[in-house]
């Protein structure tokens, strides 16, 4: 089954460890290694220098979410998030205030895990239990239900029920029954004193369900609701794509990329100039200046450079008029306005009117 999602929504709302619910299961959006198809790089400097200091890495390669063209295919892989589900048909063994129902793993499931075989009673749909865990560093993973119901007792293997009194969904009208007569009420889940959902595996079921948790983490699990809306938030990183003083350089050196991409140093630029396409094209430029722009490039970020909101501001308080290009590939045009359209009694102490015509691109991370 596909879905089709725009490349925002995958940014925004459905980015890597992202739940989302399907007609039959609910699923976690695979990490970037899983994303298949052509992913057009961004060039933003600026952004991916911030990225790498947030990160603490030397180098970022920022790219757009893959695209579905016609001849080759984009998609995000997912994996099936939670492996646990609950049947939609009721069974009998409380009161009738209750609603009792089977709780079921992905393993014990038929019809391509749409369905659970019910003692004498024909198959049930099911649906994906409602509650996973999850700890403060964004660790994710099933609930151990077998081990919840138990409490300190080691589970007997028994089969288990989810009890619901009331149709809110609310912890504190559940109880996890395992048939053996031990249960706990769902709400102890909450209690993080009681630590009765243990402590943290370091699980990223986003990286693949076979996947062994290699990171450490000394959290206590947390009751998340799958479909809350603190299950999942984006971090975003914004800049102004702006037309620095260095985009003379970066464009002769997309120009000679082909001769430039394989160089190691300033010294390396200077051999590549014996070639009469780099000497024209580098006219005029030193090699220390093409060097730096080679790393911005290639995503070598190690040089120092001012914050990104200060760059962004000298650029629109610089006496260039106009600042960028009217044209529809131009990522910002802004023009002086002249004082006579502004000058008013009021207005005496502004000394400038910017007029911001066209931002083409603000990429949020």
């Amino acid at each position: 089954m596909y879905l089709r999602i725009g490349q925002g929504q995958l940014i925004a709302a459905f980015g890597p460890g992202a739940m989302a619910d399907l007609p039959q299961r609910s699923v976690v959006v695979a990490g970037l290694d899983a994303w298949v198809g052509d992913r057009r790089q961004i060039r933003e400097p600026r952004l991916a220098r911030r990225v790498a200091e947030l990160l603490k890495s030397p180098g970022i390669r920022l790219e757009c979410p893959p695209e579905a063209q016609s001849d080759t295919p984009g998609f995000v892989q997912t994996y099936v998030f939670p492996l646990w589900f609950v049947t939609r048909d009721v069974v009998s063994g409380r009161p009738s205030k209750w609603r009792t129902r089977r709780l079921v793993q992905w393993a014990d499931l038929e019809d391509q895990g749409r369905t659970f075989p019910m003692e004498g009673a024909g198959r049930s749909a099911v649906v994906p239990v409602r509650f996973v865990r999850a700890c403060r560093r964004g660790h994710l993973g099933d609930i151990d239900w077998p081990a919840f119901a138990h409490g300190i007792r080691p589970a007997c293997g028994g089969k288990l029920y989810f009890d619901e009194r009331g149709a809110s969904g609310d912890p504190g009208e559940a109880v996890i029954r395992c048939e053996c007569g031990q249960e706990r009420p769902l709400a102890q889940a909450d209690d993080l004193e009681g630590a009765a959902l243990g402590d943290c595996d370091g699980g990223r079921p986003w990286l693949g369900q076979d996947r062994v948790p290699t990171e450490k983490c000394t959290e206590r699990n947390r009751l998340l609701v799958r479909a809350g809306a603190n299950a999942w938030l984006a971090q975003t990183e914004r800049v102004i794509s702006l037309p620095g003083r260095d985009e003379g350089i970066r464009q002769a050196v997309e120009k000679v990329w082909i001769f430039l991409e394989s160089a190691e140093s300033a010294e390396d630029v200077g051999l590549e100039r014996a070639k009469p396409r780099v000497r024209e094209v580098l006219e005029g430029l030193t090699d220390k200046d093409v060097w730096e722009s080679v790393k911005e490039r290639r995503g070598d970020l190690t040089t120092a450079r001012k914050p990104v909101k200060l760059e962004e501001l000298q650029a629109l308080i610089s006496q260039s008029n106009p600042i960028g290009e009217d044209t529809l590939k131009g990522t910002l045009f802004a023009r002086v306005l002249p004082r006579r359209e502004w000058e008013r009694p009021w207005m005496a102490g502004i000394e400038r009117v910017l007029l911001v015509e066209r931002t083409s691109r603000i990429h949020p991370l």
